[in-house]
């Protein structure tokens, strides 16, 4: 794994491209798929529901919301941004509070966010900016989101970065520091 990281990254700087400005996709062919579109139920209110792992995902980040442009293909869904997208890491486990306590989302209540490993489940590793498969998760940004894991570092909690599939951390005591602030994905038992 560790290889492949520095294999991205060597790739991204010769490029030229930051992390983070990532402005499209790209998939080695070569590797098999690790969350292929077969692998999720897409349903008809926003969400994906894992088949694997029977977990029901938002299909976009908080603050965004899902334009299906009317048709059932997926290559045309965009989430749109309606509301504050990132959040500290207190922010973003009250935000999951708030969607609950305001009657929810896609007919339920009982949104969270995903520890560190089911944030990891969803990664597709044969792709990067983002490393996401975008029929399920349309419009993903190549950045990093919140985990509900706290890190072993005091006063840090984990993130994944989909915009390379890797995990790391960040400060979470610095309310209102812009510089910490991530997006949240919130998922739910099925």
């Amino acid at each position: 794994m560790l290889k492949r990281q520095w294999l991205i990254l060597f790739s991204v700087v010769l490029s030229g491209v930051l992390p983070g400005t990532l402005q499209a996709q790209t998939c080695n062919d070569n590797i098999n798929a690790t969350t292929p579109l077969h692998r999720f139920t897409i349903n008809g209110d926003g969400t994906a529901t894992d088949t694997r792992t029977g977990l029901r995902w938002m299909r976009c980040p908080v603050g965004y919301q899902l334009d299906n442009k009317g048709t059932a293909q997926l290559s045309d869904d965009v989430c749109e941004l309606q509301d504050t997208a990132q959040f500290n890491w207190q922010e973003a486990l009250q935000a999951a509070d708030d969607l609950n306590l305001s009657g929810g989302f896609a007919g339920f209540s009982d949104w969270r966010v995903p520890n560190i490993k089911v944030l990891a489940s969803i990664v597709e590793y044969k792709c990067f900016g983002p490393a996401l498969n975008l029929a399920v998760f349309p419009d993903v940004l190549a950045e990093r989101y919140w985990s509900s894991t706290p890190s072993n570092f005091i006063g840090r909690a984990e993130v994944m970065n989909y915009g390379f599939g890797t995990n790391t951390f960040s400060f979470t005591d610095v309310a209102g520091t812009e510089n910490f602030k991530q997006y949240v994905r919130l998922v739910r038992d099925n």
